[in-house]
C-alpha cells in the first residue's frame, strides 16, 4: 500500500445508525490517498462490527477497539499517534463528508505551503423549535493568528472536522481528554500556532445535529466545560494581548449569553450572577451580536420571562 498522504481520523461511539453514511463518504474521496483510522470507543450497539466489516472490504481502513468509551478527545488523541500521514483530518462517526473532503484542502496546502486549512460547513437536522439548517463559510485567502481565531470564532468555528491540519501542530498540542467541548479547549491554539493558515470557501463537511450526540448533551457537567474552556478561551486571547478590548469585552459577552441562554435563572449559581451582571451592565447593545443575541440582550433586560420562554422553543435551555 502506498503511504497515505492523509490520515483520517473517526472516533466512533454507538453511531451504528449513522456510521455507513460516514463511511461510505469517505470511501468516495476523490483523493484516493488517504488512510482511516477508526476508534471504536467502547461502543455498545453494532458499530463495532459495521468498521471491522468495512476495514475488511478496503485496505486503508484500520480500526482500533477500546474496551471502554475514553470520550473523543482521547481517541483523537490516540488517533494522531497511530497516524502514518503527514497531515490529519477528523471526522464525527455520524457525519458526512464531501468527495473532495480531502482534495481540495490538501491542494490548497500545498500550493500556498499551509499547515492549517479551514473550510466551510453545513449543519443539518436542527432539533427543536425553529428547524433550519445552515451553513458557515470562512473568508478566503491568507489569515495572520488574529484573523484566523477571528474566522473561528465568527465563521468557521471552532470544532476540529472542518479543517486540516499538518500532523506536526501536535506534537505539543494535544485534545483535552474526559471533557465535553474538548475542541474549543484546543483548536483555536492550534490556529495561535499554526504558519501561513489558509481559508477556501468550499463546503466539504456536514455536520449531523441529533438528539444524543456530545454537542446537543443538556448537563450540568456539559455546561460546565462548556464555561470551563470558553473562559480559558477567553484569558488565552487576553494573555496574548494581540486582541482589542472591544473584540474581548464582545468575546465574553458571548460567553455570558451563552451560559445563561442554557441555564435557568439561577442567582444562587455564583457564575450566573456573575454573567447576569455582565449583561445587565451593557450600556448599549453590542454592534458585534447577532441579530438572535440582539433580541436575547434586549429581552434578557426587560423582559426575562420573554427571555426565558424564547430560549425554551429555540431548545436552548439546560435541564438543571
Amino acid at each position: 500500500m502506498i503511504k497515505p498522504i492523509i490520515s483520517v481520523i473517526v472516533p466512533v461511539y454507538n453511531t451504528d445508525k449513522y456510521l455507513q453514511r460516514c463511511l461510505d463518504s469517505l470511501r468516495r474521496q476523490s483523493m484516493p490517498e488517504i488512510e482511516v483510522i477508526l476508534i471504536d470507543n467502547g461502543s455498545t450497539d453494532k458499530s463495532g462490527a459495521i468498521c471491522d466489516a468495512y476495514a475488511g472490504k478496503d485496505v486503508r481502513i484500520r480500526v482500533v477497539h477500546f474496551d471502554e468509551n475514553r470520550g473523543p478527545g482521547a481517541a483523537r488523541n490516540f488517533g494522531i499517534k497511530r497516524a502514518t500521514a503527514d497531515y490529519v483530518m477528523f471526522v464525527d462517526s455520524d457525519d458526512w463528508v464531501h468527495d473532495d473532503y480531502c482534495r481540495a484542502p490538501y491542494e490548497t496546502a500545498v500550493r500556498f505551503n499551509s499547515n492549517l486549512v479551514i473550510f466551510g460547513y453545513q449543519r443539518t437536522n436542527m432539533p427543536g423549535f425553529l428547524k433550519c439548517s445552515y451553513t458557515r463559510v470562512p473568508l478566503p485567502g491568507y489569515k495572520n493568528q488574529v484573523e484566523a481565531i477571528e474566522e473561528l470564532l465568527r465563521r468557521a468555528g471552532t470544532g476540529p472536522c472542518n479543517k486540516l491540519y499538518k500532523k506536526t501542530l501536535f506534537d505539543k498540542l494535544i485534545f483535552p481528554e474526559s471533557s465535553f467541548y474538548e475542541d474549543d479547549g484546543l483548536i483555536y491554539r492550534i490556529a495561535w500556532n499554526a504558519v501561513n493558515v489558509y481559508c477556501i470557501d468550499n463546503v466539504l463537511y456536514f455536520y449531523y445535529y441529533r438528539p444524543g450526540s456530545i454537542t446537543t448533551s443538556k448537563t450540568e457537567k456539559a455546561l460546565k466545560d462548556w464555561t470551563k474552556m470558553q473562559m480559558q478561551m477567553y484569558r488565552d486571547l487576553t494573555a496574548w494581548g494581540c486582541f482589542s478590548s472591544e473584540k474581548l469585552d464582545l468575546h465574553l459577552l458571548n460567553i455570558a449569553m451563552g451560559y445563561c441562554m442554557k441555564k435557568k435563572r439561577d442567582y444562587s449559581d455564583s457564575e450566573y450572577a456573575y454573567f447576569a451582571r455582565l449583561l445587565h451592565s451593557c450600556e448599549a447593545i453590542p454592534e458585534g451580536f447577532t441579530w438572535r443575541r440582539k433580541v436575547l440582550l434586549a429581552l434578557f433586560n426587560y423582559c426575562p420571562a420573554g427571555f426565558e420562554l424564547l430560549c425554551v422553543l429555540w431548545g436552548k435551555k439546560y435541564p438543571v
